[in-house]
């Protein structure tokens, strides 16, 4: 797992063997990203995830205080 702080932004990103998860607080940021690591390597964006590594992913909005 690697995170990072960019921009005022939180990116997470989890790796294992093959398999990447991608996501963040700020949704350009994270195309930013992703631009950048397809310019340096293979990789597909399959969108939105329903599973990583068998756990479910569910999408929920982010609430403020």
């Amino acid at each position: 797992m690697f995170i990072l702080s960019l921009d005022g932004a939180m990116i997470y990103l989890f790796v294992y063997v093959d398999d990447i998860l991608l996501t963040g607080s700020n949704s350009v940021v994270l195309h930013r990203l992703i631009i950048l690591l397809q310019s340096e390597l293979m990789l597909r964006d399959l969108a939105y995830v329903h599973f990583f590594l068998g756990i479910e992913v569910k999408s929920t909005a982010m609430v403020s205080y």
